[in-house]
């Protein structure tokens, strides 16, 4: 037998390395892509096609964050819109996407009809994610964790939760912070507590800037019912005693 016959050799193990962290991200990736992917095939006809339901979509939700986002770009806050009724307040309006990310952000930077398109695919997609990060903090395996993700954005896809947008983030804002708080939940150091503490508090915000009234009660009452099971897991298994969590839950909710 030639020396060396079944050893590893260097430019193999150069070879492997690379071919195994490849495989690592891609495996990571398909979870996302397919929830992404799947979207995009329900909604193809908002995505690529122009298309705008004869709703509040078109209607309301269209020239709202379009005055939104072009007294953005001028740099001018709305805080009056003169041009519905006689003048209304704008920004005090909770429906007025003033404060809520998505809506500021594409209204500002692309145009209104482009925007409003990107806004009705990007929810479902982050509701779908939201809860597939959650589902594997939570110790779900990928197939599962992904198989939640694509029910939940699919299931605003494909009905009229997708174009009634208040619904559709609440549902998205919802799942992304049952995700943080996970992290919050299992952060170990005081400064991890207190950065995942402080994305906890910047989610719920964009839960309550999403819809103000019912999403914000259905997110929170989300978060209190996994804040509790979380708490009452944790002291059963002696990870926290009951005044740290009583401290740790109580801290959250103050958010």
């Amino acid at each position: 037998m030639a020396e060396g016959a079944g050893r590893a050799r260097p430019e193999d193990a150069d070879r492997t390395g690379p071919t195994r962290r490849l495989r690592r991200v891609a495996v990571a990736l398909a979870g996302p892509a397919l929830i992404a992917g799947s979207v995009l095939v329900v909604l193809h006809e908002f995505a690529f096609g122009g298309r705008l339901a004869p709703s509040d979509l078109s209607t309301y939700f269209l020239p709202t964050y379009c005055f939104l986002g072009k007294s953005l770009a001028g740099g001018h806050i709305p805080a009056w819109n003169p041009y519905t009724l006689a003048g209304t307040p704008f920004a005090a309006d909770p429906q007025s996407g003033w404060m809520y990310a998505p809506a500021m952000l594409l209204f500002t930077v692309l145009p209104c009809a482009a925007a409003i398109q990107v806004m009705v695919v990007i929810q479902p997609i982050l509701a779908g994610l939201g809860l597939l990060w959650f589902l594997r903090i939570e110790g779900a395996s990928r197939p599962v964790a992904t198989t939640g993700g694509v029910a939940l954005a699919l299931g605003v896809a494909g009905s009229t939760l997708g174009i009634s947008l208040p619904f559709a983030g609440a549902l998205a804002w919802s799942a992304v912070l049952l995700a943080l708080a996970a992290r919050y939940v299992r952060a170990r150091s005081t400064p991890g507590r207190l950065t995942w503490l402080g994305l906890v508090g910047l989610a719920w915000g964009q839960l309550a800037a999403a819809h103000f009234s019912t999403g914000l009660v259905i997110g929170t009452a989300a978060l209190a019912a996994y804040l509790v099971a979380a708490a009452l897991r944790n002291v059963r298994e002696g990870a926290w005693s009951i005044s740290l969590a009583a401290l740790l839950v109580g801290g959250l909710m103050s958010a």
